[in-house]
């Protein structure tokens, strides 16, 4: 993967990781998922607007849009769920999936995040940063 698609994935704050959300919900997100807000909405939105922009200005070409895209989508169907939550996992099939995962899970152990929860899975909840 790119750096410029990994610069993108820094940015989608929604996406990839929060470190804003109090503790209580950061604990919360590693187990059950916590509701999507309208606050979330808005971020995703601009994070469309923001990839829109890259690939505007040639900082992105068309089939990292795309990865994107196709990223986003599928985020976007897991959202609307019963615990409208996100996780960094294989249920993913995006065709860059294992990378962007590897590279999530890197940025967030960075932050101190470990993989938690009863299926030892990574949810990351979107936010208000």
């Amino acid at each position: 993967m790119s750096n410029r698609l990994k610069l993108a994935l820094c940015d989608i704050k929604g996406i990839v990781y929060n470190l804003s959300l109090p503790a209580e919900a950061q604990n919360h997100a590693l187990g059950e998922g916590i509701p999507f807000t309208e606050e979330m909405a808005l971020e995703y939105e601009r994070c469309r607007e923001y990839w829109e922009d890259l690939f505007a200005d040639g900082m992105l070409s068309k089939e990292e849009l795309e990865s994107l895209q196709c990223l986003d989508g599928k985020i976007e169907k897991i959202s609307g769920e019963q615990y409208e939550r996100i996780w960094l996992f294989d249920e993913l099939d995006c065709p860059e999936w294992n990378e962007i995962r590897k590279f999530a899970y890197q940025m967030l152990q960075r932050h101190g995040w470990e993989e938690g929860g009863a299926s030892g899975r990574i949810y990351v909840i979107g936010g208000n940063k």
